[in-house]
């Protein structure tokens, strides 16, 4: 993967997880929107695995597309189930440890929250 697309995927990426983190509500951790400081750290650190979870599922359809099987039938397709095998892979990847991103970008939410 070259680093234009590697910069292009990380671009796509990053659109779904402002929206969920926008959701989960970063400020809550500092009680501003009346959560509790404990639920605020979930709801943020959910989102974070969300993001992560979203990434991976875009890095696996980067990975697949263009693959065929030995039958000649598309690997990496766009079809439905495709898409749905992908996600339920980075699930399953997210779910035993990811790769660290959702950890990164826990510490870069509670990095910002401490500066405002």
């Amino acid at each position: 993967m070259t680093i234009d697309a590697t910069h292009s995927l990380a671009m796509t990426t990053l659109e779904p997880a402002r929206m969920l983190v926008r959701s989960a509500g970063t400020n809550a951790m500092l009680g501003d929107t009346g959560v509790g400081r404990e639920e605020g750290s979930q709801q943020v650190r959910a989102a974070a695995e969300q993001f992560e979870r979203v990434f991976l599922s875009q890095v696996l359809s980067t990975m697949t597309s263009g693959l065929e099987s030995s039958q000649g039938a598309s690997v990496g397709g766009d079809d439905h189930y495709s898409s749905m095998l992908r996600d339920q892979y980075a699930e399953l990847i997210a779910k035993r440890g990811g790769i660290g991103l959702a950890d990164a970008v826990l510490r870069q939410l509670l990095q910002v929250q401490e500066r405002d």
